[in-house]
């Protein structure tokens, strides 16, 4: 496995590929700004990137990534005995049942989850429907409080003449 040792190297062609970047970007302020020398600076800048990115196609580099796989399975160091092992193994097996019970308790809030959705949307439906009866009785209250003006008008009328003909 190989070590970082913490020194880079210089990478030419990150190196060019950054430069023909900049140049496009400030090409490109020289374009909103209207300068005179703004369209040699924008071609010479993607003529730097395009030749970037033909010798970058020819670049083959292999770049071997080591996973740590000892740190999701310890028995593979290689160092321990067998008792080290069986007991690794004892607590990955553990892990495992661990892993299992809280699945069927995860399933087991799903379920609940579930009927209690199912309640809730019984519960909706009554609404529902108690609100179109309330709609109904409303309607019904409205036209009897309309019927109840009318007599109460009439009377109203009734009693005007009255007082009329006895004055």
């Amino acid at each position: 496995m190989k070590k970082n040792t913490g020194k880079g190297e210089f990478d030419f062609l990150n190196f060019f590929y950054g430069t023909g970047a900049a140049v496009v970007l400030i090409a490109a302020v020289f374009k909103f700004e209207g300068s005179d020398n703004a369209d040699m600076i924008f071609v010479t800048g993607i003529a730097v990137e395009a030749m970037v990115f033909l010798v970058s196609a020819f670049q083959w580099k292999t770049i071997g990534q080591e996973y740590q796989w000892e740190h999701v399975f310890p028995e593979l160091l290689g160092d321990s005995d067998k008792g080290d092992s069986g007991r690794s193994f004892k607590i990955t097996v553990e892990r495992i049942y661990k892993m299992m019970d809280n699945l069927h308790t995860v399933g087991k809030d799903l379920e609940n989850t579930a009927s209690l959705t199912a309640d809730m949307n019984r519960s909706i439906q009554q609404l529902i429907g108690s609100q179109k009866n309330l709609l109904v009785a409303s309607e019904e209250y409205r036209g009897e409080i309309e019927k109840l003006y009318e007599h109460a008008r009439k009377i109203n009328d009734q009693a005007s003449k009255l007082v009329s003909i006895a004055i």
